[in-house]
């Protein structure tokens, strides 16, 4: 998992978690530092990382599959972590500041983690810089792991379980609606929602084990559109290997809307990253420089001589060369047993347009 804060003295800091069975850590990378190749160790934990999120200029949260928060607060000297103990597993995290709010004075500023037993627990930022041991209050969603959170609209869009389930801001206590979102008509099975992003205008969510990627109405539960990455992704040349699944294999992985609505991008269990349009869901590129599956992506904004660049950043294990295809990958390989960190500009799909027109326009002229 992934997320990036601006820190002290402008840096900006993309920060990392991992783990696998009972280990867990916490890393970070500064991309202000073009020269930094490495990610530098901040925490180790007795559990894998399961969310990590930036709250401001100064703490750091990590969500584990132990059931703790662990906080950090990374500008001080002598840096400041404490845990807080929740009752299950922690797999999400989300940061949410509305200035407009009413709840508390200066308005709303929440920490929301969803935990596994169907809980969301919801923290005043503020108290989390007085060690804090209590959510501030709670809400109970069912019984199912709530995987994923977002927020557009005015409303905070959960995943619970099979369902999608929306509340508004100002109103916590009444649920506004819930609609079964995985149904596969093909199979009849039912697999959880593992992630949701919404617009001011639609939803999108995908299932586990599924490659397929539904676009919903923003008012009302119906499907208006979707992708199955299996079929785009084996069309466009990718492998699958004997006897695997390519359902499996393709298989989404993270889903992340670029804003402002230019792109959805869609992480694979292949390591494909393929960028579609997100109202007609047509694929506008792929990419595939990850050995295992994209894991996590964000987006984070630099300044490049006075001047804002946003790119993409994506989680993965194992760096594929661009000259390299799928008989060249040796997990036995350092490079594709290692943790890596990819960026791309946030328009990557775009500026390969204007090539792709440069190149037959180009081709045009030599023909004429």
């Amino acid at each position: 998992k992934a997320n990036a804060r601006l820190g002290a003295r402008g840096k900006l800091e993309v920060w990392m978690g991992s783990g696998e069975g009972q280990t867990g850590q916490l890393s970070k990378v500064d991309l202000t530092e073009c020269h930094s190749e490495a990610a530098e160790n901040v925490a180790q934990y007795k559990s894998r990382v399961m969310a990590v999120v930036a709250v401001r200029t100064s703490l750091v949260l990590a969500g584990t599959a132990g059931g703790k928060i662990m906080v950090h607060e990374v500008n001080k000297d002598v840096p400041v972590s404490y845990d807080i103990k929740l009752p299950d597993t922690v797999l999400c995290l989300l940061h949410f500041a509305d200035s407009s709010g009413s709840q508390v004075a200066g308005g709303v500023d929440w920490v929301l983690a969803g935990l596994a037993n169907g809980q969301v627990a919801i923290f005043d930022t503020n108290c989390l810089y007085s060690k804090t041991e209590t959510p501030t209050f709670w809400i109970r969603l069912g019984y199912h792991p709530v995987s994923c959170i977002c927020t557009a609209k005015k409303k905070f869009w959960f995943s619970h379980g099979t369902e999608v389930v929306v509340f508004r801001h100002n109103n916590l206590k009444q649920e506004e609606r819930r609609w079964t979102a995985n149904d596969d008509t093909s199979t009849g099975i039912l697999y959880n929602v593992s992630h949701v992003v919404a617009s001011s205008k639609h939803v999108w969510t995908t299932a586990k084990h599924s490659p397929i990627v539904r676009r919903w109405g923003l008012n009302e539960p119906a499907v208006r559109g979707e992708i199955n990455c299996s079929d785009q992704l084996r069309f466009r040349g990718g492998t699958v290997h004997r006897g695997a699944d390519s359902s499996y294999i393709y298989r989404v992985t993270s889903l992340l809307l670029v804003p402002p609505n230019e792109a959805l991008w869609v992480g694979t269990g292949s390591g494909h990253i393929a960028i579609c349009c997100p109202v007609k869901l047509l694929v506008l590129l792929v990419l595939h420089r990850s050995v295992q599956p994209v894991r996590s992506m964000a987006v984070v904004k630099l300044e490049d001589e006075g001047k804002p660049m946003h790119l993409v950043v994506a989680g993965c294990q194992g760096f594929r060369r661009q000259d390299q295809s799928d008989t060249d990958v040796d997990m036995s390989r350092q490079e594709h047993r290692t943790a890596y960190l990819l960026v791309w500009e946030r328009d990557l799909h775009r500026q390969e347009q204007t090539l792709e027109n440069y190149r037959k326009k180009r081709m045009a002229l030599l023909e004429q």
